[in-house]
C-alpha cells in the first residue's frame, strides 16, 4: 500500500479537513466518512486519463497520481484506484492492511481493504464505499446502505 512517491499527507488531510491523530478506530472511521464525502467517485478522470497518449507503465492511476488529481481538480476515482489511494493515505497515517479482493457482482469484481488494530480486524471498503467499517467476521451486519454479507 505505499506509493512510489511520498503523499503529500498533510495537504490531504486538510482537504478531507480533518487532523492528523494516533492511528486508532475513531481516527480511521472519522477519515473513511470523510474520504467518502469528499473524494467522489467517478470514472471521468479515468477515461480522460485513458484517452492520453502515455505508455501502458504511465496509465495506471497509483495513489500519488489519484491525490494529485484531487487536490488539484476535485478527482475521485472509481474502486480499485479509490482502495489504493485510501491504503497508501492510511499506511501513511500509521495503519497497517492490505487489498483484498471481494465480489458485488462477480467473484473478484471489486476490492477493499483488512485494517489490523488492536482493537481487531476491519473492512474498510473505500472502493463500494460502504458508509462505515464493518467487523471482519462472518455473518450479516447492517448498514445504513442496507444488510450485508460478509464471509
Amino acid at each position: 500500500m505505499t506509493p512510489s512517491v511520498p503523499l503529500p499527507v498533510d495537504e490531504i488531510l486538510e482537504a478531507l479537513d480533518l487532523s492528523r491523530a494516533e492511528p486508532g478506530i475513531g481516527f480511521l472511521e472519522a477519515l473513511l466518512d470523510r474520504f467518502n464525502a469528499r473524494v467522489p467517485f467517478e470514472t471521468a478522470t479515468k477515461i480522460l486519463r485513458s484517452a492520453q497518449p502515455l505508455s501502458p507503465e504511465e496509465k495506471p492511476r497509483g495513489p500519488d497520481v489519484f491525490w494529485q488529481d484531487h487536490l488539484d481538480k476535485g478527482a475521485g476515482g472509481t474502486c480499485f484506484a479509490r482502495v489504493a489511494a485510501f491504503g497508501a493515505l492510511s499506511s501513511a497515517l500509521g495503519f497497517r492492511g492490505r487489498a483484498v479482493l471481494g465480489r458485488v457482482e462477480r467473484d473478484f469484481d471489486h476490492a477493499a481493504l483488512l485494517i489490523e488494530h488492536n482493537e481487531g480486524l476491519w473492512i474498510c471498503d473505500a472502493g463500494f464505499p460502504l458508509p462505515r467499517l464493518v467487523p471482519a467476521r462472518g455473518g450479516e451486519v447492517e448498514t445504513e446502505l442496507g444488510r450485508l454479507s460478509v464471509s
